[in-house]
């Protein structure tokens, strides 16, 4: 960043709503030193197939004791034609009429994609992405379960079963051919 933009505030990074079509990668609020006013700065990420073509936003402001401010701001981000996993939005100031303004929330509240197809937030708010969870976190490897028998005893009680052994059951037989195989099979003696 120049000297000629001060940072006020970050927002927090990935913040999400459920079932939105965007994810809000990055926002900032800037004081633009060679203009005296407040801009804020905002990145988004499509994060589904669709190609969008435009996107609103409520920029709600707060002064230095946390206190909104009555100069929300709705802006919209036109001609976008943004593709999936792409970025957007970053090169584009929004200005913010309240000088006292030190802090923002956004919402996104509307998104409009090529095809006509509209998404809008109902007013949901929007929270910090969590991180994606590790399968290796979660899913433990298993531990092998050996029996005592090293391979499987063909039908015939004397070698390992095997289809060129021709003592095996197979997958594609018809009920009565598996029916007549087990009942035709070698079992335990000692049993």
């Amino acid at each position: 960043m120049s000297e000629r933009y001060s940072r006020l505030f970050t927002l927090p990074d990935q913040l999400y709503v459920n079932g939105s079509p965007v994810v809000i990668v990055a926002g900032a609020l800037l004081k633009d030193n060679r203009e005296n006013r407040l801009v804020a700065q905002l990145k988004f990420r499509n994060i589904q197939p669709l190609i969008i073509n435009s996107l609103t936003v409520r920029i709600t402001p707060y002064d230095p004791a946390d206190r909104e401010t009555a100069a929300v701001t709705t802006y919209n981000y036109l001609d976008l034609l943004a593709l999936r996993d792409e970025e957007f939005g970053q090169k584009e100031a929004i200005v913010i009429p309240d000088s006292t303004v030190r802090s923002f929330t956004v919402e996104v509240t509307e998104v409009i994609f090529a095809n006509k197809d509209v998404w809008k937030s109902e007013g949901k708010k929007w929270e910090r992405l969590q991180p994606p969870v590790l399968i290796e976190s979660v899913l433990k490897e298993p531990e092998q379960v050996l029996s005592n028998t090293s391979r499987l005893k063909g039908l015939d009680g004397n070698e390992k079963m095997g289809k060129s052994l021709g003592n095996a059951i197979f997958l594609c037989d018809d009920d009565e051919t598996i029916k007549n195989k087990i009942m035709g099979a070698v079992t335990d003696p000692s049993k």
